[in-house]
């Protein structure tokens, strides 16, 4: 048994850093069960997301790499954005990209659905999801470029980009 009087703090500290250690034992497990991104983010919507996951494929094969990591794909509504109804100024999120518990989720903003800007958002976080597989592949690690890989505007990172995807099929390869 562990005594109290190995505390500096006397009784009183024992029981609070043992509340915190099993707070933070409880708080950890939580996080693993549960994905707190999407919980305080998001919400998904039962919007057929088919044409997200067609997309997103059809680029991922244009570039002859295969991503063997379970994907899900989602029409959201984000719950800190008004989306189009925004006021002048205020920032619209359109899409995210996050990993999880070792699955991919790529999710849109309903707003989106059967728009004409869906094709370019999707691919943006498919470029997103894709530097997230080069690095945990140990190819190249360009999450500090991830953005502007993603937006295309900056030639040097998007020759990285592309530099990396040619490894990863070379090592897909073999």
């Amino acid at each position: 048994m562990i005594n109290w009087r190995l505390f500096a703090g006397g009784k009183v500290m024992f029981w609070v850093s043992l509340i915190v250690i099993i707070f933070c034992i409880c708080l950890f497990i939580l996080t693993y069960c549960v994905d707190v991104i999407g919980l305080w983010n998001l919400s998904v919507q039962s919007v057929d997301s088919s044409s997200i996951q067609e997309i997103s494929e059809e680029y991922v094969n244009s570039l002859g790499i295969e991503i063997d990591v379970p994907i899900e794909y989602r029409f959201v509504r984000y719950l800190h954005d008004n989306g189009y109804e925004a006021e002048v100024g205020e920032t619209i999120v359109l899409g995210t990209f996050h990993v999880w518990n070792g699955t991919y989720y790529i999710d849109i903003s309903v707003d989106l659905y059967k728009s004409e800007e869906l094709e370019s958002i999707v691919i943006h976080e498919t470029k997103h999801m894709i530097v997230e597989y080069l690095r945990e592949n140990k190819i190249i690690n360009l999450n500090k470029y991830t953005e502007e890989i993603a937006q295309e505007k900056n030639h040097y990172y998007n020759s990285l980009f592309d530099s990396g995807v040619q490894l990863l099929k070379e090592q897909q390869k073999n």
